[in-house]
């Protein structure tokens, strides 16, 4: 039985991007796979860059295991109204979205989404 204790959280820098990065995109290609374009996946690629270089309205966060690899992670940022079928029902600047949140198979239903959130 996983033992939560053992996974540790924090906030990604440039030391922890990388494997942060690598994990984002394991986890994105096993729950969309090829369902969405390659150019899409592009798109979001630049969205997660453009997250990390502005730590003062956007911050990703990851749980570790005892072997300091990755098994979740959730982005959050400031709304900047692109979601064409909601745009205008949010203040930018005052609203906050989750643009991703993943826990690694293994370690679901132990509580470490919410603890992330």
């Amino acid at each position: 039985m996983l033992h939560v204790k053992t996974i540790s959280y924090e906030r990604v820098t440039q030391k922890t991007f990388t494997k942060a990065n690598a994990f984002i995109w394991e986890q994105c290609q096993l729950h969309y796979g090829d369902k969405i374009m390659p150019e899409r996946y592009e798109v979001l690629k630049k969205r997660i860059e453009v997250e990390m270089s502005r730590p003062e309205c956007c911050a990703i966060f990851i749980a570790l295991n005892e072997k300091d690899e990755v098994v979740g992670v959730i982005a959050l940022s400031d709304y900047d109204d692109r979601i064409e079928s909601i745009q205008g029902r949010y203040r930018t600047g005052q609203t906050a979205e989750m643009s991703l949140c993943y826990v690694h198979e293994a370690y679901r239903r132990c509580g470490i989404g919410v603890r992330l959130f």
